[in-house]
């Protein structure tokens, strides 16, 4: 179990989903942070999971306050790889992609036969220490995400604030959140920490 004490972190409670939420920045100046769901009961992972929603990950995102606390995190390291993505692209309307002579990449190349012949993703999520490293890599890029108003915490905690525990000891959903554009980027499920 890693551990960090006297860590602001922003926190929140969800009555509706019965669960704690906690977003700690990753490493990398607080781009993107991750925020943890856990059930308050150690069985309500299944309500947690049926109940949850985008519009929900949103207003728990916005109503999160920063705390002081002490955070223990199970040391955790997640890969996953999709080898072939062509035919998910192809049925989202990009099959001239991938066809011979179909492709019309021009602007990079005067090849008039040039096309993506194969498209690999690889994600991966590593807990090493009180700081984390998060990274997803692929031969396609995205652009950068626009600002955001939403603003992520506020500049102060006050002295008197009371320490809270954060001990992620049992199952808990986990989301990659890209803090300048809100959007979650990555998600999964530790069951066994």
């Amino acid at each position: 179990m890693l551990e960090a004490r006297w860590t602001r972190v922003r926190y929140a409670r969800h009555d509706y989903l019965n669960c704690s939420a906690v977003e700690v920045p990753l490493a990398g100046g607080g781009l993107v942070s991750l925020l943890a769901l856990t059930p308050n009961a150690h069985d309500d992972m299944g309500l947690l999971e049926t109940r949850l929603s985008a519009q929900l990950i949103s207003d728990i995102l916005a109503n999160m306050q920063v705390r002081r606390a002490n955070i223990k995190l199970p040391r955790i390291k997640i890969e996953h790889s999709h080898e072939n993505l062509t035919v998910a692209l192809a049925s989202m309307g990009l099959a001239s992609l991938f066809g011979p002579g179909r492709a019309q990449l021009f602007d990079m190349s005067d090849v008039p036969w040039l096309h993506v012949t194969n498209v690999v993703h690889k994600s991966s999520l590593d807990i090493k220490a009180p700081r984390v490293a998060s990274s997803g890599a692929g031969p396609a890029a995205a652009p950068p995400p626009k600002p955001s108003n939403r603003r992520r915490e506020p500049a102060f905690v006050g002295p008197s604030e009371e320490t809270i525990d954060v001990v992620l000891d049992r199952p808990f959903l986990y989301f990659v959140v890209d803090n300048v554009s809100g959007l979650v980027i990555a998600m999964g499920k530790v069951l066994n920490p």
